[in-house]
């Protein structure tokens, strides 16, 4: 009977996000964006930094916590420059996008820093599954 029980409460935690139609993104991280010289004209979203007076990803005032979408295909994309939360397990990490995530095969690419915090430093995870709970808004 114990044994039923808790087999119940496992398959509830698993299916309730899809059952209540909460969309899961791919995220994983990508240690470029942790860093601070990286010139903004590398990111997909360049020009628009630039013109926001942004010339390295440090200069960017929510420096590290950027990233890339799969969504973003080009330098006037509508997501750009746009910020999202994620939660994780209870943890949350806004990010900027700045940049595609184009190739990776990942719905979002975040830098390793915003990953720890949506992890809480558990660094066995190369990728989560994660929700956005706000956004994208402007930032």
């Amino acid at each position: 009977m114990q044994f039923n029980i808790k087999i119940a409460a496992l398959l509830a935690v698993l299916v309730a996000p899809h059952a209540l139609g909460q969309t899961l993104y791919s995220i994983s991280y990508d240690t470029s964006y942790d860093t601070a010289s990286t010139p903004t004209a590398s990111a997909m979203c360049g020009s628009q930094l630039t013109s926001e007076g942004y010339a390295t990803y440090g200069s960017i005032p929510t420096f590290p916590s950027l990233g890339g979408s799969a969504n973003i295909t080009g330098p006037d994309s509508a997501l750009c420059s746009q910020c999202v939360v994620f939660e994780f397990a209870g943890n949350f990490a806004g990010v900027k996008l700045i940049n595609s995530a184009g190739g990776s095969g990942w719905d979002f690419v975040i830098s390793e820093e915003a990953m720890n915090t949506l992890t809480n430093n558990v660094t066995i995870y190369p990728h989560v599954n994660a929700r956005i709970v706000q956004g994208p808004y402007s930032c």
